[in-house]
């Protein structure tokens, strides 16, 4: 494949195809941001934003030596990014298998106890077989009777046994279903806000389209963060991100649903109500956050004020998961590279 750095330098001198050449590149890096699956938001928060900077230099320096250092910074993103990525689904991996040998081991120990106790059966039938020829009587009633109390015994000491082995078994099944359940949970949860993540939403919108009853969709983008991440660090950028999610989980109705959508973005379920009630009762919350300053603790002190753009989509019968999905990832797209305006609300 022809390099950037190559393909840029040919291009040289025709603005026209140099600006179609970074367009397609900033096609490149959207499709591969928005469409990657999402295992880790914070893990992908941390690749969009070095994707978005990367590609607000290459707009802004387009010569051949600026493309060549973006193009080895975007190569060292990427191993990194899908580096991280595979240790994760290394460990999630390891961790599976070792719930499902932990099972295996039970059930095979209370087969070994089972093969044991059917043996020990088969014999005392081969005894009662061997007794049944004897001649004499009481010698053979003296026999029996021993082997009835031995049989009693067996039995008994062969219950105790599987039902310890059940009872561990059933402790290890109940270990092993409270780490599914974790792993089930760091899928569904956002580990920075606690709020549900963008596949819970997408499964709460659809619990809501089967229901056919009207609800409103609010998103929410805050502005900035990607310079809040660059210039206070991490750590600040997700406080601003507890902070604001926080002050939209109290303020809003109780009924509504909220979640973290990725990103900056996040979105509300707002059932009953329609978009012109929505947007009121949003844009009253948006704007008591902005004008409330943020206290700031890593990398220093200071105030920060939590700004963002906001939009609504009121559910139409008829429309799919996949039709209110794309519609938040448009406008988000939209905040991300400046390509439309929406209120902003007004301290």
């Amino acid at each position: 494949m022809i390099s950037i750095r190559k393909h840029i330098e040919r291009l040289a001198g025709d603005d026209d195809l140099r600006n179609a050449f970074l367009e397609m590149v900033g096609s490149l890096f959207s499709t591969t941001r928005d469409r990657m699956l999402v295992t880790d938001p914070t893990e992908h928060a941390w690749f969009c934003t070095n994707l978005e900077a990367l590609e607000k230099r290459l707009v802004a320096d387009p010569k051949p030596k600026n493309i060549g250092v973006v193009s080895a910074l975007l190569n060292k993103t990427l191993a990194d990014h899908w580096t991280r990525l595979a240790h994760q689904a290394g460990h999630r991996e390891e961790e599976l298998k070792r719930i499902i040998n932990l099972l295996a081991e039970g059930a095979g120990r209370l087969d070994t106890t089972n093969n044991e106790f059917y043996k020990e059966l088969r014999t005392t039938v081969q005894t009662f077989q061997n007794l049944s020829q004897l001649e004499d009587l009481t010698y053979m009633r003296k026999k029996l009777s021993e082997q009835v109390t031995e049989l009693q015994e067996t039995v008994q000491k062969r219950e105790r046994a599987a039902s310890e082995a059940i009872l561990r078994l059933q402790s290890e099944l109940g270990q092993a279903q409270h780490q599914v359940a974790q792993l089930v949970r760091a899928e569904s949860e956002d580990r920075v806000t606690r709020l549900p993540a963008r596949a819970e939403a997408l499964k709460l919108i659809g619990d809501r389209i089967e229901s056919r009853q009207p609800f409103t969709v609010a998103v929410a983008v805050i502005e900035r963060l990607d310079v809040i991440n660059l210039r206070h660090g991490a750590d600040c950028g997700d406080d601003v991100l507890r902070e604001f999610a926080k002050k939209l989980r109290d303020q809003l109705p109780q009924s509504a649903a909220v979640c973290r959508w990725g990103g900056p973005a996040f979105v509300a379920m707002l059932e009953h109500i329609g978009a012109a009630e929505a947007r009121l009762l949003v844009q009253k919350i948006l704007a008591s956050i902005a004008v409330q300053p943020f206290e700031m603790h890593s990398k220093g002190k200071g105030l920060l004020h939590i700004t963002s753009k906001y939009s609504f989509y009121e559910w139409a019968e008829g429309e799919t998961v996949d039709k209110v999905a794309r519609v938040i990832e448009a406008f988000c797209a939209s905040q991300r590279f400046g390509l439309a305006e929406a209120a902003e609300p007004q301290p």
